[in-house]
């Protein structure tokens, strides 16, 4: 039912970020700028526009690889992040993102339209965030995420309709685990608050496809990659 074809590879994006992140380190370390050293934890209020799309492959050939990568779907979120400073450049960021995912794919009919498969997911991030300038700030981590209530299934097609069901009935797992990284730019407001703006990158990890059901599902893995787009304030 999938018949997007790959047209980009997450590892080589992944591989490329870290590198630049690296560089950013190296660059953070070999920089004169005092900047003050934060002895309380920030808030984050953020609101996000996540997009996500579902990459599935057969790993039961042997020697044998195939994937094929869906459209992407996207939404709104929210959520509270606070950030604990290590040090004068460096702390340690947590919080929970209340967001949608899912992803989107022709269907098998010619011309029938698409099909869109969404859920809400608690999404909490464990990342180390850097500050090498007053005004650029990165990070890179792990998150877990935990689906939850009914999986939405909307339709183009004629032939098809509109319905919810349960995560199992949908054949998804609800529960992910992966990486994040990203990087943005804080603007001061006020003396006490900033206006942040950041792209977050996620690959996950975790097969999210229910292989227990008898659907023949047991060599197909399905691992979600999302990126977002942040605002937010630093109090």
């Amino acid at each position: 039912m999938l018949t997007l074809p790959i047209n980009f590879n997450h590892k080589n994006i992944l591989l490329l970020t870290i590198k630049f992140i690296i560089l950013i380190i190296i660059i953070n370390f070999t920089m004169f700028t005092n900047i003050a050293f934060a002895e309380k934890s920030i808030i984050s209020v953020i609101a996000t526009y996540n997009t996500s799309s579902l990459q599935v492959e057969d790993t039961g050939a042997t020697n044998t690889f195939y994937g094929i990568e869906t459209k992407t779907y996207g939404n709104f979120g929210y959520g509270v992040l606070v950030e604990y400073p290590l040090s004068s450049k460096w702390g340690f960021e947590s919080g929970i993102i209340y967001q949608p995912r899912g992803y989107k794919y022709e269907t098998t009919f010619p011309n029938a339209g698409s099909d869109t498969i969404n859920w809400m997911n608690l999404y909490i991030p464990f990342v180390g965030r850097f500050h090498p300038t007053k005004n650029f700030t990165g990070f890179i981590g792990g998150y877990t995420a935990q689906g939850f209530g009914k999986v939405t299934h909307k339709t183009t097609s004629e032939f098809g309709s509109n319905s919810t069901s349960t995560f199992k009935e949908s054949g998804l797992k609800t529960a992910d685990v992966g990486i994040t990284y990203g990087a943005g730019l804080n603007f001061d407001l006020n003396s006490s608050s900033e206006m942040i703006i950041e792209i977050r990158w996620t690959e996950g990890l975790t097969n999210v496809i229910d292989t227990t059901i008898s659907t023949g599902t047991d060599n197909t893995k399905g691992t979600i990659h999302e990126y977002s787009f942040v605002v937010g304030f630093r109090i």
